[in-house]
């Protein structure tokens, strides 16, 4: 055993086990998620292997976000450029830098006839407004096409994409392969006409009906905290959820306070759907559970009152049998 140890504790054959590649921008897919798992499972057998590990996947992060500002930086010069004189050669620079955005994101953007420039653009427009993985486990994540509602390849893109044939992502219909979410008081800003506007950000392999529209409500006159469900067509089963949670909630302690924190966290000066003497009202777009993120703070009805899973369904019960008996009584 104490031979063992010491063997395990020599750090040029830590290095070895480690397999520590020169990270090559031809990866496979497989290859990456190969090499992030067993690091991770490096990572426990004692405190050197520990430190190379991290050192590891740092470099695959790294070298990932490399990749990808190596391809905005093409596609901002190039990407609009794809119906100049120089339309064909553009294009076969957008491409040589086009394999991470493919094998992370389902970027494909050889799915597209070279003439077909709006496609093109459309796709890049879109692309431009993804969520980026935070660290390895995030990256494993799209690299499987998990969704970060589900914790796995979600059923309600494939259902969806069945339906399409020949699907491409990036370039035909949305919900088939990314959600649209945003964060009450966190993301990207841009300035428009004077106006301070929160982003929104396309969340991948992610299907649009785990989020649903929210408002956030401050009644100035009564100093009253609210939140309001916003539903533009027939209800998902995630906005029916909120819907009875919402019943099941407003007159608990923690439900005000919770949405009175939310408006502290965020910055007044950013754009609100209506602000006057009246009241104060902002929207976001968010999931009812935590997301698989690295940081799930406040993306999820989950997080913002502070729940478990268990407590979040008991409260859905809740204002489930509250506006049942509503019915009854009306």
């Amino acid at each position: 055993m104490a031979a063992m140890a010491e063997v395990l504790e020599n750090q040029d054959l830590a290095k070895l086990i480690m397999r520590a590649s020169t990270f090559d921008c031809v990866w496979l897919r497989d290859t990456i998620l190969q090499q992030i798992r067993l690091t991770k499972v490096l990572r426990g057998v004692n405190k050197l292997f520990n430190r190379l590990a991290v050192e590891v996947l740092n470099a695959i992060m790294t070298h990932f976000r490399g990749r990808m500002d190596e391809f905005e930086s093409v596609s901002a010069a190039l990407g609009y450029a794809l119906h100049d004189q120089d339309a064909l050669a553009n294009r076969t620079k957008l491409l040589e830098v086009a394999h991470w955005p493919a094998i992370v994101y389902d970027l494909v953007l050889g799915q597209v006839k070279p003439e077909e420039v709006g496609e093109t653009y459309f796709a890049l427009d879109q692309f431009k407004r993804r969520r980026d993985p935070q660290n390895c486990d995030e990256l494993a994540d799209l690299l499987e096409r998990k969704c970060a509602c589900c914790g796995t390849v979600c059923p309600w893109i494939a259902k969806d994409r069945e339906k399409i044939p020949n699907y491409r992502p990036w370039f035909d219909n949305r919900s088939a392969f990314a959600a649209y979410g945003m964060h009450p008081y966190l993301g990207r800003r841009v300035v428009h006409q004077g106006l301070h506007v929160l982003q929104g950000t396309l969340i991948p392999f992610t299907h649009q009906d785990h989020f649903f529209e929210v408002a956030f409500v401050h009644e100035l006159e009564t100093n009253e905290f609210a939140m309001r469900l916003h539903v533009y067509a027939s209800m998902t089963g995630d906005e029916l959820r909120f819907s009875r949670f919402l019943a099941g909630a407003c007159d608990k302690p923690w439900y005000e306070e919770n949405i009175k924190r939310v408006f502290r966290m965020r910055d007044a000066n950013l754009f609100c759907e209506e602000r006057n003497r009246r009241r104060i009202v902002f929207l976001a777009t968010i999931c009812m559970f935590n997301p698989t993120f690295s940081d799930p703070t406040d993306w999820s009805v989950q997080s913002i009152f502070g729940l478990t899973g268990a407590e979040v369904m008991a409260t859905v019960r809740r204002g489930s049998a509250i506006q049942r008996e509503r019915r009854l009584l009306s």
